[in-house]
């Protein structure tokens, strides 16, 4: 679950600190 939303991150070429906000 949470490396679907890591490969998210990077397709939208957001950091790992970035996905955290988008997490919320």
């Amino acid at each position: 679950m949470r490396r679907a939303v890591h490969e998210d991150g990077e397709r939208q070429n957001l950091r790992p600190i970035s996905l955290g906000n988008v997490q919320r």
